[in-house]
């Protein structure tokens, strides 16, 4: 379920420097396009390949499991900590899924680019 409220007392929005930090990554921003044009969950590996794909200009289907790997292990140590940190996704580590879970952070995000 989405929440539209990240838990900040200034109408759900967060601090500048939390937006500057999630931006400070590309890839980052990519997965929370991504999620933000999702409904539902996503198994973290099929995320990850999507996020490739859009990074490469090619289908998903064309992207290795190595790579695909590659780009989970950073997800999991870069990206995951930030963006569950600052509760804009949830991460159900018992089925492997990523969901937005503030999506006026994406608004935040795209205001501030």
């Amino acid at each position: 379920m989405h929440r539209t409220s990240s838990g900040d007392d200034r109408e759900g929005k967060l601090p500048d420097h939390v937006i500057d930090d999630l931006l400070a990554s590309e890839r980052r921003e990519r997965m929370l396009s991504i999620l933000s044009e999702r409904s539902s969950p996503i198994v973290l590996d099929d995320l990850m390949r999507t996020v490739l794909a859009v990074e490469r200009g090619a289908a998903p289907e064309n992207i290795s499991r190595q790579d695909c790997a590659e780009a989970r292990t950073e997800a999991y140590e870069r990206h995951l900590p930030k963006l569950t940190a600052t509760a804009v996704v949830q991460y159900d580590s018992l089925v492997g899924t990523v969901e937005l879970t503030d999506e006026s952070v994406v608004s935040q995000v795209e205001q501030a680019r």
